[in-house]
C-alpha cells in the first residue's frame, strides 16, 4: 500500500488559510504533478486557469472568462485567449506557447477578486504557481506569528517601475484578510481592481507587478519583502551564502514535474525526529563513524543544503556546503535528549526573520530544530547574530 503522505498534514490550519494554485491550459503535466504532490494535502484548494476543465477531483476555473470585453480592445496579447477557446471547442489541444505566457499576466487581478468572493472568511490567502514547490511547515509557522487583521502583503521583493516593489509570482505571495477587505470588499462593481487597473495590465509585462502596484495604489500597503525565505530559487541554482544560513526555505521555482514528485516523496520519508549538526567540513572521521542517513533513498539529483553551526567549545564555524550523494557527510547525530547539552553554547544565537518583513517575534531554537527538513536544514551559528 502506498504511504499516505497527508496523514499527518495539519489540515485544520486550512480553516483559516486559503491556498490558490494558478496554472494554464498549456501546463497539464505541471498541474498534475503539483496536484499529486505539493497541493495534494490542501483540502480547500482553489485552482485558476485560462480554461474551464476538470482534472481528477479538481475543477479548474477559467479566471479570464468574466473579464470585461474591454480587455480585448487594442490588446493583441489577449487574442491568445480566444484562440485557445476556439481550439478547445474544435476538440484540439493547446500546448505551452509564448502567447500563453503573455496571457498569464491577466489572471492576477481577477484571481485575487474571485478568491475573496469564494472564501471571504479566510484569514490568509496564499497564491502559488504550477511550477512552485512549497515547504508548508515554513509557511504555517510564519503566518502563526502574524495578525491577519493587519495589512500584510508578503513575498519575494522585486524592484519594479518608479521605485515600487512587488512580490515575485514564482515564489508565491500572501495577502492577509486585512488587505483583501480593503482591496476587494470595499470596491463596487464598477471599481473592481480587474476593471480599475486593466490599462496597467495591458501595458505591463508582468501580472505580479500589476497586482503589487494596484495594492499600493488602492490600499497604500507596501510589500513586506520576506527574503530569502520567499526567494523562489531554482533547485539547481539554490544559493548558499551568509544571508541564508539561518533562514528556513519556503519556495522553489521552475520545478519540473519529475523534480517536484521526487522532492515531495523525499521530504516526507526523512527521519524528521532526528537532528543533524554539522561539525566540520573536513571531519571525515565523523562521517565514517556514523551512518549517512541522508542518503537511504536514491535521490542523488536533489541537492541538500547544510548550513554552518558553531562547533561546541570551538570558536570557528564550518563552511556552508552543498552536498550530493557522492560527498562524504560529516555529521553528528543527536537525539532530542541531547539538545539540552547544546543550550549553553547556542542559546544566544536565536535566528530571526528579516526586519523588512515587519516581524518582531523570534523563533525559539527548540521550535526551529523541530522544523528541520533537510533541504533547508538550519544551522545556528554565531554568524547569525544581528
Amino acid at each position: 500500500m502506498a504511504p499516505d503522505f497527508c496523514a499527518d498534514f495539519p489540515t485544520h490550519l486550512l480553516d483559516r488559510i486559503q491556498v490558490v494554485l494558478k496554472t494554464g491550459t498549456g501546463e497539464p503535466e505541471k498541474s498534475r504533478a503539483h496536484l499529486s504532490t505539493v497541493t495534494s494535502c490542501i483540502t480547500n484548494l482553489i485552482v485558476f486557469s485560462d480554461h474551464d476543465e476538470k482534472i481528477g477531483r479538481y475543477h479548474f476555473i477559467d479566471i479570464l472568462e468574466d473579464l470585461p470585453p474591454t480587455y480585448a480592445f487594442n490588446n493583441p496579447d489577449f487574442a491568445a485567449y480566444h484562440a485557445q477557446k476556439l481550439a478547445h471547442s474544435q476538440g484540439g489541444s493547446v500546448g505551452y506557447s509564448q502567447e500563453g505566457w503573455r496571457l498569464d499576466r491577466f489572471k492576477f487581478l481577477p484571481m485575487v477578486e474571485k478568491t475573496y468572493e469564494m472564501r471571504p472568511h479566510a484569514n490568509w490567502y496564499v497564491f502559488i504557481e504550477a511550477d512552485t514547490y512549497y515547504f508548508w511547515d515554513t509557511l504555517f509557522r510564519i503566518l502563526d506569528q502574524l495578525d491577519p487583521s493587519r495589512m500584510h502583503y508578503i513575498g519575494s521583493p522585486v524592484l519594479g517601475s518608479n521605485g515600487r516593489y512587488f512580490a515575485y509570482g514564482g515564489a508565491g505571495f500572501v495577502l492577509s484578510t486585512g488587505v483583501m477587505k480593503r482591496l476587494i470588499r470595499d470596491s463596487s462593481i464598477d471599481s473592481r481592481v480587474s476593471v480599475q487597473y486593466q490599462d496597467w495590465a495591458k501595458k505591463d509585462c508582468c501580472g505580479d507587478a500589476v497586482l503589487g502596484y494596484a495594492i499600493l495604489d488602492k490600499t497604500g500597503v507596501k510589500l513586506e519583502g520576506l527574503y530569502p525565505t520567499f526567494a523562489g530559487d531554482e533547485l539547481g541554482t539554490l544559493k548558499v551564502d551568509r544571508e541564508r544560513w539561518c533562514i528556513p526555505l519556503l519556495a522553489l521555482h521552475r520545478m519540473s514535474p519529475e523534480q517536484m514528485t521526487a522532492l515531495w516523496e523525499w521530504e516526507r520519508t526523512r527521519p524528521y525526529n532526528e537532528v543533524f549538526v554539522v561539525l566540520s567540513a573536513g571531519d571525515v572521521s565523523t562521517a565514517n563513524a556514523v551512518s549517512n542517513l541522508f542518503f537511504t533513498r536514491p535521490y542523488s539529483h536533489i541537492p541538500i543544503l547544510i548550513s554552518a553551526m558553531s562547533r561546541p567549545g570551538h570558536s570557528g564555524t564550518t563552511t556552508p556546503t552543498l552536498l550530493n550523494q557522492k560527498t562524504p557527510l560529516p555529521i553528528l547525530l543527536l537525539q532530542r535528549a541531547a539538545l539540552s547539552a547544546l543550550r549553553t553554547q547556542i542559546a544566544c544565537n536565536f535566528p530571526i526573520l528579516p526586519e523588512s518583513a515587519g516581524l518582531g517575534s523570534r523563533y525559539r531554537w527548540e521550535s526551529l530544530f523541530q522544523t528541520i527538513k533537510v533541504p533547508y536544514l538550519v544551522g545556528i551559528s554565531k554568524n547569525c547574530q544581528n
